[in-house]
């Protein structure tokens, strides 16, 4: 063992520069032969999509395809050092699923051929749609005791652009949650927007304004009912008027709330016949909040509309 050491520090230590010399011109030998035989390279590339037209938008595609390239060596390295992207042209597509031949693809290369791992792939096309959007801030915290939201306010307008099927269902679009957390101030701030898969916003944030007052009270008093029923159904109610509501909000708000903007409604659709002690749903304006009101609970009988 101790001779093999001796054998290898001899080798490091004896004619280091002549060996290292003879080491670099090996190797350039090699390397120079290396660049002038033919290889076979196997390489995943990225897809270029070009040529859609301005009506349509991209819903589906495949991002990469593995190509193996053939040729010398020097062309091949080329390729290992900054590899091709392979364009598709989208001119002549239509709506709904179009398969894209490989062979039709175009690598920008010379004196390299190559050879596709699969012969088709498929693309999803639809009609681009542009939607002017709703934007909803979601709150969370709680002001400063005292105070409460008059209004909010979005800055900014938001044009979604993306696939008609998609978009079409949207109404409107979600920022970032707005801390409240011990504010008793008009204030303002930049939220973000994070839009749904395959669809482009005008703005990815945008400019929101809270408006802050402070809380007053104020009392209702024999608001009407409303009671929805089905088609076969009677309906027979204790009462038709909620006695008091009190509510609470920002002071400019309460004092623009008129009756007409309270709806007081006892649901009996889906009712069987019978009698039932149902609570009353209270619908306010935004940013109203019901405090207090009576009675909690109503008597309600259902009939069917074929007894009589």
């Amino acid at each position: 063992m101790p001779t093999i050491l001796k054998i290898i520090l001899r080798f490091f230590t004896v004619d280091l520069v002549r060996k290292i010399f003879a080491l670099i011109f090996a190797f350039g030998l090699w390397f120079f032969v290396a660049i002038d035989t033919n290889y076979q390279y196997p390489k995943i590339i990225n897809i270029t999509y070009a040529g859609l037209p301005r009506s349509f938008v991209l819903v589906d595609s495949l991002s990469q395809l593995k190509v193996i390239f053939s040729g010398r060596g020097r062309n091949l390295f080329n390729i290992w050092l900054s590899p091709p992207r392979a364009i598709c042209s989208l001119s002549k597509v239509h709506t709904g699923e179009n398969d894209i031949l490989t062979g039709d693809l175009i690598i920008p290369i010379s004196d390299v051929n190559f050879a596709f791992e699969i012969n088709s792939f498929t693309v999803v096309i639809d009609e681009k749609l542009e939607k002017l959007m709703k934007v909803v801030v979601p709150l969370k915290g709680s002001l400063k005791e005292g105070y409460s939201i008059n209004q909010v306010y979005v800055l900014d307008t938001i044009v979604a652009t993306g696939p008609k099927e998609l978009l079409k269902d949207f109404v409107e679009i979600f920022t970032d949650s707005l801390d409240l957390k011990n504010q008793s101030t008009t204030f303002e701030k930049g939220l973000n927007i994070n839009p749904p898969p395959h669809i482009q916003l005008s703005k990815n944030t945008v400019q929101v304004k809270v408006e802050i007052d402070t809380t007053i009270e104020r009392v209702f008093t024999k608001l009407p009912i409303k009671v929805l029923k089905g088609k076969n159904q009677v309906i027979n109610i204790q009462r038709l008027n909620l006695d008091t509501l009190v509510i609470a909000g920002a002071r400019r708000r309460i004092d623009g709330i008129g009756e007409e903007d309270i709806i007081i409604r006892i649901n009996a659709t889906n009712l069987s016949p019978g009698e039932y002690n149902l609570p009353a749903e209270i619908i306010l304006p935004e940013y109203i909040k019901p405090l207090y009101s009576s009675p909690q609970r109503f008597r309600v009988r259902v009939e069917s509309s074929s007894n009589y």
